[in-house]
């Protein structure tokens, strides 16, 4: 029986309808991936032009019927076929550009921390991003620099940063792709500055977030 190592969710937009992949045997695959291409195809507004064809799908779904037998009742051709089979199926669901695939860890704290924990309420993102979080600074190697990090949730384009001198109360925003190793540089050494971040998507902004206070080197 075939193992897929890593533990893949597929959201099915717009109502996020989840179907785990990760370490699925052929039976259940084959039951996920018919599904998924029957939820597709009663859904054609939603998704009317699939990068990969629902056709194309469903005829790999029915090359694997004839394997969906007990591990000792096939032959070792018969299993290596039908695990190219399942590995076509897993590709083509994992290409199909209507799909966030997600690679949850197994670690139940950080499927928490990766902000999808909610996954079966949510709907499509109607609203601003939420705020991001385990927002961090420290000191950076440079003189009057610090360093930023974040983590960001689902529907996060970009983020704003903004600096406040807390000695002389002046402030500047900046923006900034990534939320990892974000560089801030020309600040003035031996102040005290106070760093806040907030996400920016497509339907707005979230809140600032801020750290504590932190002297710049």
């Amino acid at each position: 029986m075939l193992s897929i190592h890593c533990h893949l969710t597929i959201f099915l937009m717009p109502d996020f309808i989840i179907t785990n992949l990760g370490k699925e045997n052929p039976n259940d695959l084959h039951t996920s991936g018919t599904n998924i291409v029957t939820e597709m195809t009663a859904n054609v507004d939603d998704f009317p032009a699939p990068p990969v064809k629902l056709t194309d799908v469903t005829a790999k779904l029915n090359q694997l019927k004839p394997f969906l037998k007990e591990k000792d009742a096939l032959s070792t051709n018969d299993r290596k076929s039908r695990d190219a089979i399942i590995a076509d199926i897993v590709k083509m669901l994992q290409r199909n550009g209507r799909y966030v695939i997600m690679l949850f860890p197994e670690d139940e704290l950080k499927q928490i921390l990766s902000g999808y924990l909610s996954a079966k309420a949510r709907k499509r993102m109607t609203g601003p991003p939420d705020a991001p979080y385990n927002v961090r600074v420290r000191r950076g190697l440079l003189s009057g620099q610090l360093i930023a990090n974040c983590r960001k949730h689902r529907g996060t384009e970009s983020l704003n940063i903004k600096v406040y001198n807390d000695k002389t109360r002046e402030s500047f925003i900046f923006s900034s792709p990534s939320g990892v190793g974000i560089k801030i540089d020309g600040l003035v050494p031996a102040d005290t500055y106070t760093i806040s971040i907030q996400a920016v998507g497509s339907k707005g902004t979230s809140n600032f977030v801020s750290t504590d206070s932190i002297i710049c080197g």
